[in-house]
């Protein structure tokens, strides 16, 4: 099965550059990207499985949209997770920016997809567009019998299809050292959005409740921690649909509803 289709996003962006939404990037000037200056709290370490480093966090590109800050974003790797063999190591990034609604997020995406074409012995790019699930939406208005029919048939209807994308993702944990970084000592598995927040929490907090055995209160209460606000209502409602997924199809024993008087939820 293939990931991705670097080819129809490569397209999309050449298309834009020929309409004039982004201009060419010629060169790309040094903009510093520091653990300490971008976004540090939603940087974050979570595991180490078998030399694979799982790491959330920002963009890693700067906070002009015009460079790719490979060097500064090892460094921050090694900051949060000491162990880390920044010099011996692949890197696979899994981004969810929306190139088609958002034209810095178009531009960061091309910025990534080129360096990583041009490093290809050290790197590999997937890319999945999040856009969390209808506000209006949530699971809990609804009559049980009503919710457990969705939530069971989530993947014929979430956007984000995090039924098919978490295993995907579990996969490249258990495997891409192997597969396609066994000339290194370890490899950086790096899950961004644009602020690491939002989009980056529902789909790691996904993997958390379906491998981890993490609840959803503590996956909620971790986002946002992380982000020091609430997750976005959009991500938010995704996440919590695919915890009533795990627990109606998967038998999983996880309480999926939001409890109004902790902060950690809306």
């Amino acid at each position: 099965q293939k990931i991705g289709n670097n080819n129809s996003i490569m397209s999309f962006v050449v298309l834009l550059l020929l309409s004039g939404i982004l201009s060419p990037i010629k060169a790309w000037p040094s903009v510093p990207w520091p653990c300490s200056e971008f976004a540090y709290n939603s940087s974050t370490f979570i595991l180490e499985k078998d030399g694979v480093y799982l790491f959330r966090g920002p963009s890693p590109v700067g906070k002009n949209h015009s460079a790719f800050e490979n060097s500064t974003l090892f460094e921050c790797f090694s900051t949060l997770a000491p162990s880390f063999p920044r010099y011996d190591a692949g890197l696979f990034i899994i981004s969810l920016l929306a190139p088609q609604y958002v034209e810095s997020e178009a531009a960061d995406l091309l910025i990534e997809l080129d360096w990583t074409s041009n490093y290809t012995q050290r790197s590999r790019l997937i890319h999945w567009a999040l856009y969390g699930d209808d506000p209006n939406t949530d699971p809990e208005t609804l009559p049980q019998r009503e919710r457990e029919k969705l939530a069971k048939s989530l993947a014929s209807w979430q956007p984000d299809n995090l039924v098919r994308r978490v295993p995907i993702l579990s996969r490249i944990l258990n495997t891409v050292r192997i597969t396609d970084f066994a000339h290194f000592k370890a490899v950086a598995l790096y899950i961004h959005c644009t602020g690491g927040i939002d989009r980056t929490g529902e789909i790691v907090g996904a993997l958390m409740m379906r491998d981890f055995g993490w609840t959803y209160h503590r996956t909620v209460a971790w986002n946002t921690a992380i982000g020091s606000r609430q997750q976005g209502p959009r991500e938010h409602l995704a996440l919590k649909w695919y915890c009533f997924y795990l627990f109606y199809q998967l038998d999983y024993e996880l309480n999926c509803e939001d409890d109004p008087s902790d902060s950690a939820f809306f």
